[in-house]
C-alpha cells in the first residue's frame, strides 16, 4: 500500500507491505520510494528518490508520524 506526504516542493510515497489479518501498514517493510519534485517536474515523470536521499528523510519523519497510531 502507498503512503504519501506532499511539502510545497516535493511529494514523497513509500510503498509497504500491508498486512490484511490485523490491518496494519508493515513500516519495517518498504518495498519501493517515490519522491517527485513539483517545481521541476510537475507530471511527476522523474522519480529523485535515489538522489536526494535527504529530502526523503525529512519527509519521512511527518509521514511516519501520521500513520504512526494505525
Amino acid at each position: 500500500m502507498g503512503y504519501s506526504v506532499v511539502s510545497s516542493q516535493y511529494r514523497l510515497t513509500k510503498w509497504v507491505k500491508f498486512n490484511r489479518t490485523i490491518m496494519e501498514a508493515q513500516w519495517d517493510h518498504v518495498m519501493a520510494v517515490e519522491l517527485y519534485n513539483h517545481i521541476l517536474d510537475p507530471l511527476e515523470t522523474k522519480n529523485v528518490a535515489a538522489l536526494h536521499l535527504d529530502v526523503v528523510q525529512k519527509l519521512s519523519d511527518p509521514l511516519y508520524k501520521h500513520f504512526s497510531d494505525e
